[in-house]
């Protein structure tokens, strides 16, 4: 981890203010999308468990959330959502 000092600072700053820290960022958007990706890719036949109110349980995997998601998001495209 670095900080470097930016290009336009100005004395009326506090300190802090006047750099930028660089290392242990993500190199993208945490997005709902991208952690479900990232589930089906290396966890997917791990079980996802939800019950409602009523009492029903249900069990899938990561694998199908990403599917039943995608499935949903074009959809929802082809409808003109989003």
């Amino acid at each position: 981890m670095t900080f470097e000092p930016d290009s336009q600072t100005t004395p009326l700053q506090p300190y802090w203010l006047n750099f930028t820290m660089k290392g242990l960022m993500q190199d993208w958007p945490l997005v709902v999308n991208s952690i479900l990706d990232y589930a089906a890719k290396f966890h997917g036949e791990q079980e996802v468990i939800t019950c409602t109110v009523e009492g029903p349980v249900h069990r899938y995997t990561y694998a199908d959330t990403h599917r039943r998601s995608q499935s949903c998001a074009l959809a929802m495209k082809k409808l003109g959502v989003g």
